[in-house]
């Protein structure tokens, strides 16, 4: 509402805890059996047997209150009244302050204590870790998703075209890659980093060289779909015995997609087994990872 004049002050009024009189002058003040410390005694009104003492008449040492002369048990202290932060600048009552009267980025970095001390962050709403900063300083997170698989079958597998089997592994959190069928299955969505390493894909044991236009092919099908052949390498093995190549890609796959390396060729020459694939774990590996 208008008002004329000088505009009113805003204070938090509050009476302290009752004091009891006895044969000293000097008083501890106290809020809530709290220790007080008011802003000046010009902030007090105290009443001493029934009459308001004059500020210039007591001193204030932080919550130490000193009235005017040495008081007995026969006085009466009736009350201590705070006037508060009287001014334009005002402390908030404790516990008045919340989230919303703190404005969008008013908190800066420099207004955060230095020695904040961090070691597990945690979800929101969750008990499990999702973040580690061991005493090294490196940064930790929960086991994710990954595998490296490689054939251990020491015999060589023949066949013009499907999908290849790595029958064990030396890494396999979360039991992601099934070295029964070969398949890598995502169990959370998000975006995988995939690997395959071929090597020493020949024509058969006979010897005999790669017809003219002869190729093979490796793919990552996800899902084992035959029409999405993406990603792919491919390479003509005309007049060549030995040969390998390694293909990656990054997938962005849904929990229960799974992706398996597949091998596809032309091989016509007569007689032949179709072209083979060493079996030796020196030269095949399937591996891959989460990434995010």
């Amino acid at each position: 509402m208008p008002y004329v004049g000088q505009k009113p002050s805003n204070g938090r009024f509050i009476e302290l805890d009752a004091l009891t009189a006895s044969a000293t002058a000097t008083y501890t003040l106290q809020y809530n059996s709290v220790n007080y410390a008011p802003e000046s005694v010009h902030n007090l009104i105290v009443s001493i047997n029934g009459v308001v003492q004059k500020p210039s008449s007591m001193s204030l040492s932080g919550s130490s209150l000193t009235v005017g002369a040495t008081l007995s048990s026969s006085d009466t202290i009736d009350y201590v009244r705070v006037l508060g932060d009287v001014g334009s600048v005002v402390t908030p009552t404790d516990g008045s302050v919340t989230a919303a009267k703190i404005g969008t980025g008013a908190v800066t970095d420099a207004k955060l204590a230095t020695s904040l001390d961090f070691q597990n962050i945690t979800v929101k709403g969750g008990s499990t870790n999702a973040m580690t900063i061991d005493s090294s300083g490196r940064i930790l997170t929960p086991a994710r998703p990954c595998f490296s698989a490689y054939r251990n079958t020491t015999s060589g597998t023949y066949y013009d075209s499907g999908d290849l089997v790595f029958d064990a592994t030396t890494v396999n959190v979360g039991s992601c890659y099934d070295t029964s069928n070969g398949r890598f299955t995502a169990p959370i969505t998000g975006a995988y980093h995939l690997s395959c390493v071929i090597g020493s894909i020949y024509d058969d044991n006979s010897g005999s060289k790669f017809a003219s236009n002869d190729w093979v092919m490796l793919q990552l099908r996800i899902n084992g779909s035959g029409g999405l052949l993406v990603p792919k390498v491919s390479m003509s093995v005309s007049a060549a015995f030995e040969m390998g190549f390694t293909l990656s890609h990054v997938f962005q796959l849904t929990a229960g997609d799974y992706v398996i390396a597949h091998i596809r060729s032309n091989d016509t020459d007569s007689g032949d087994g179709g072209f083979a694939y060493n079996s030796s774990s020196g030269y095949m590996h399937y591996s891959g990872f989460l990434i995010g």
